[in-house]
């Protein structure tokens, strides 16, 4: 800065030049970043104002004749850039169960298609109050490839035959596989039935997600059912429509570390570079993350029926990456730009934190408690997020 005046103890004012001469501050000069500009916000994309609603403008996200009644969670395509696809828990039966797809997000006027129980067979099981989703790779030989999975909160309390489901995510696959097709298995590629209440999932790699929820093997043991962070290989998909289910292997983690609550989503979100697996703990007010390098020798336990191979590890590091005091009912989580997003349910903020833990913005949204639940980030690099409160989709415009 030129011209500055410091005033020293005495009282004495001194003025001080910034640079020699009597130049302006354009033109180059290596030391002190003479003219260059003041760094960028943190976490801009939550707004760079006094952290209120009137900071931002949130738009709403909608499509003529497609509600998002208590949506859960969303996630763009990779096969179409701005194709938003959206879960919708139930209100009331399994009808209201039902996955929405927006052509494209970014248009004036948004078309789309809601896929529910009338469209793909046993999608009461397959589909049962959906928490989560996430999409994966371009691993399946059904339609173009690509596949996505979802999280159930739910269960079966007669057996307990619960567990994240892969599908594919071409349009002219899934939701084209009417009831009574085939084996009336509907369209899913792949399920794995080892955790209930299932409240989040993140893809990892090929046909590997992490899933957090009541792993099987806890609620068969007579102990009382525990949370775990299970890392679900699907293996080799079975087709639509089928039910071979035996290549299936999964590993549970943090065995009872994760308290969770009842109809309130719990995001995760795997962070590839350091092999790190973020996750809302909504019953213990904090974020953790999960070492997944780390922990001893697996050992077996219960698998369902003929899902294939279940194991447990343990002493595998899980620490406080927000710890209890900050937030009251964490649920979304995103990372994006080496700044890891957090939503509060209870509150109606939005937290950004940098990659050490420490809070580097936030957005109080002014919606308030039971409204905020999944966040993404699109191809315009903003966030959209679901606000169950008025069942609708937001777009932060910063």
């Amino acid at each position: 800065m030129r011209n500055t005046l410091l005033v020293g103890a005495s009282g004495v004012l001194f003025a001080l030049l910034a640079g020699c001469g009597g130049g302006d501050d354009s033109g180059g000069g290596g030391g002190g970043g003479r003219g260059s500009a003041p760094p960028p916000p943190p976490a801009p994309q939550i707004g760079t104002g006094d952290h209120t609603a009137a900071s931002v403008t949130l738009t709403p996200i909608t499509a003529t004749g497609l509600a998002t009644v208590n949506p859960s969670d969303l996630a763009f395509s990779p096969v179409a850039p701005y194709e938003l696809w959206i879960t919708c828990q139930n209100t009331a039966t399994t009808l209201d169960e039902y996955l929405i797809i927006l052509d494209d997000a970014a248009a004036a006027s948004i078309t789309g298609e809601r896929i529910d129980s009338t469209k793909d067979g046993n999608w009461g099981h397959f589909y049962l109050n959906p928490s989560a989703l996430d999409f994966g790779a371009q691993t399946s030989g059904a339609g173009n490839g690509w596949t996505f999975a979802t999280a159930q909160d739910g269960t079966r309390a007669d057996n307990h035959f619960m567990g994240p489901t892969l599908w594919s995510a071409d349009r002219t696959v899934i939701g084209h596989y009417l009831p009574g097709f085939d084996l009336g298995l509907g369209s899913h590629l792949d399920m794995l039935h080892s955790t209930r209440y299932a409240k989040g999932i993140s893809h990892e790699a090929s046909n590997i997600d992490w899933v957090l929820g009541e792993a099987y093997y806890t609620v068969m043991g007579g102990g009382g059912p525990k949370n775990c962070l299970t890392r679900y290989d699907f293996k080799v998909d079975h087709m639509p429509g089928k039910d071979d289910h035996s290549d299936g292997v999964r590993w549970n983690y943090a065995e009872g570390a994760i308290s969770t609550l009842p109809g309130v989503p719990a995001h995760i979100f795997y962070e590839p570079a350091g092999k790190w697996l973020y996750a809302c703990d909504p019953g213990n007010h904090r974020i953790v993350k999960l070492d997944t390098t780390s922990g001893g020798t697996p050992t077996a336990v219960t698998a369902h029926g003929s899902d294939g191979q279940s194991f447990k590890v343990t002493g595998a590091t899980l620490a406080d990456f927000v710890a209890p005091g900050l937030l009251t009912t964490p649920c979304g989580l995103e990372i994006f730009n080496n700044t890891v997003f957090v939503s509060d349910y209870a509150t109606g903020i939005i937290h950004a934190f940098d990659m050490a833990g420490n809070r580097i913005n936030w957005l109080d949204t002014g919606l308030g408690a039971n409204a905020i639940t999944g966040m993404h980030f699109g191809p315009d690099g903003k966030l959209y997020f679901c606000d169950q409160a008025n069942d609708r989709i937001v777009r932060i415009d910063p």
